[in-house]
């Protein structure tokens, strides 16, 4: 005679999932892939662009609305992309904005970021001479440094203002950069010495 032991109630509901719960579990993995998805297209409609302005044939700095973009993208009859700022506003905040057809044809091409790193790649810096590689999304960013010598920081660069600069500026280091505004900061505290190979090794 075989005897078969019968398992205790809270072992069989361990193996059965009810359907309330898979369900609200299904749910909760929705409403992460979507979350994940609007966060992904947020970041990636976010920072400052340089577009030419179809009135002017200039270039202007200007910033999208992310959230509308993040929530709009993809649905029919629907601006995906909207200016929420312009170098050009107050004054013309009423245009078409047709720039924005510029964004949409080439989105990474127009980050004032990306048109900075890709022109300071391979360029020299103008204080120690050493070339400046590929500038990574958490590096420090280099700086400009102009005909009459002064820094130009990543943060007080003006989108419009960005083309002209690149047209007559030096590239600057991150080294350089702290180095520098640090002189230009406490100039008591600064001893200039001779430039050896050593010292350039030490700290470059």
């Amino acid at each position: 005679m075989t005897v078969i032991a019968a398992r205790p109630p809270e072992e069989a509901d361990a193996d059965h999932v009810s359907p309330q719960l898979f369900f609200s579990l299904l749910g909760l993995l929705g409403a992460a892939v979507v979350a994940g998805v609007f966060t992904w297209r947020f970041i990636s409609y976010r920072g400052r662009r340089i577009v030419t302005c179809p009135e002017t044939q200039q270039p202007a700095g200007v910033e999208l609305d992310a959230w509308l973009a993040a929530r709009r993208r993809g649905i029919e009859d629907e601006p995906a992309l909207r200016l929420e700022s312009c170098s050009r506003w107050p004054e013309h905040e009423d245009c078409c904005q047709a720039c924005v057809a510029q964004i949409e044809a080439s989105p990474e091409g127009t980050l004032m970021r990306n048109i900075l790193v890709a022109w300071l790649r391979g360029k020299s810096c103008a204080f120690c001479g050493q070339m400046i590689d590929v500038v990574a999304w958490h590096d420090e960013m280099p700086a400009l440094r102009s005909p009459d010598g002064s820094l130009r920081e990543w943060e007080g660069i003006a989108a419009a203002d960005l083309p002209a600069m690149l047209a007559t500026d030096q590239a600057v280091c991150s080294n350089c950069l702290l180095t520098e505004s640090f002189r230009r900061d406490n100039p008591s505290l600064v001893t200039d010495r001779a430039e050896t190979a050593l010292r350039n090794r030490l700290f470059h």
